[in-house]
């Protein structure tokens, strides 16, 4: 393994070597001063080549560089551009700038559509997410993942369930079709269920532990009626209900074109959208059902926990929801500046230190541990909440 690595090693190194002494880059930079003889760079000890002339401050500007990018910010955000393919899938994009690109495919299949025998299936379909194929073993579709140098996740919410791959621009079409193959082929092996049915029974016991989870399912299962009352974490006792089965009986009915979307950032529209026509217009289309309703009722949570602490967490209704945009954004913007966080942070000195919960309650009160701010928003409502421990 080591010989093929230094193998591997060599005509990289020799590329930099020539990189260094190339008359080409070098014609590009400024005029160097010699700096005292001996002295060599660290790059230039391990890969070869001649000793760096150059201390230039990076207070400094190159000569021949231009700096016109860094006068103004872009003049327009890009554009949101919108395309509903025949059968009702949508494509949307951004063309934002920079070498990378992000492509998701999202779906309205949350725990909201799950029925009573289903309690837990969008759980284990997030556990699911880019396993075996139709068409790739699961060991295929991770190395033609890393082959792209690719990146992915998947997330399952109340409402939607979200697959992303994130690639270099120019693995965009890679990219597209095994996000396509994922989604909309998977096998659902029995091995591999079982397999991540037994992650989610471990999953659930670490969850059990966490305070902030538990609250933040119970606060659901009073605050709402029906839909949104349902549990996103599988249950204990309901993880026995699933199956692949169970998994390919949900699939074929949520994941139909006019409950999906391909969202693409850092690609052009007409460029995406003449990968994913093919790909996609032939996924299942009809009319999706309406979502299941559910108002906001309130009530109280209690539940024991040993333990020298107490939390709690105090919610309030946000009437719209996303689709009140100017309630969703003010509540957005509330969030961040309520902020909160923990007595100790593992994120480094001044994460959150001038929110307004870290100066008017963790800083003005040794005996709080904890007190954030967190916000639950769906289509058509949410709940904002503040949670505290001590």
């Amino acid at each position: 393994m080591s010989q093929r690595w230094c193998r591997g090693l060599r005509p990289l190194t020799s590329n930099l070597r020539q990189f260094h002494t190339s008359s080409s880059s070098a014609a590009a930079l400024p005029a160097l001063s010699d700096v005292q003889s001996g002295a060599s760079s660290f790059l230039s000890k391990l890969f070869g080549g001649q000793p760096s002339r150059s201390l230039v401050p990076m207070t400094e500007q190159l000569s021949g560089v231009s700096s016109s990018f860094l006068d103004s910010p872009p003049s327009d955000a890009p554009k949101t551009e919108l395309t509903t393919l025949g059968n009702g899938f949508k494509v949307a994009t951004e063309a934002t700038i920079g070498p990378t690109a992000t492509l998701g495919i999202y779906v309205d299949a949350g725990s909201v559509y799950e029925k009573p025998m289903q309690t837990g299936t969008s759980h284990l379909l997030e556990y699911m997410a880019f396993k075996t194929t139709m068409n790739r073993s699961h060991f295929r579709l991770v190395r033609e993942v890393e082959a792209m140098g690719g990146n992915v996740m998947a997330s399952a919410s109340r409402e939607q369930i979200a697959y992303n791959i994130d690639v270099v621009k120019t693995n965009v079409p890679e990219a597209l079709e095994v996000l396509a193959d994922a989604v909309l082929n998977p096998r659902f092996t029995t091995w591999e269920v079982a397999e991540q049915m037994h992650k989610i029974e471990q999953d659930i016991k670490s969850l059990k532990e966490n305070p902030q989870t538990v609250l933040l399912e119970g606060l659901h299962s009073v605050a709402f009626t029906e839909a949104l009352a349902r549990p996103l974490i599988c249950p204990e006792g309901g993880i026995h209900n699933l199956s692949a089965d169970s998994l390919h009986e949900f699939v074929s009915t949520n994941f139909i074109a006019p409950k999906m979307v391909l969202a693409g950032a850092g690609v052009e529209h007409k460029a995406l959208l003449s990968l994913a026509e093919p790909m996609l217009s032939t996924v299942e289309g009809g009319s999706a059902s309406p979502q299941p309703e559910s108002k906001y009722a309130g009530g109280d949570f209690r539940q024991f926990v040993a333990g020298p602490l107490t939390h709690c967490m105090l919610g309030f209704e946000v009437q719209g929801g996303w689709r009140d945009v100017k309630t969703s954004v003010v509540m957005t913007a509330l969030q961040y500046l309520m902020g909160g966080g923990g007595s100790f942070s593992a994120g480094g000195p001044g994460k959150g230190m001038h929110s307004r919960l870290y100066t008017r309650v963790l800083n003005q009160f040794p005996w709080m541990v904890t007190c954030t701010a967190i916000s639950s928003l769906y289509n058509e409502t949410g709940i904002f909440s503040i949670f505290a421990s001590a």
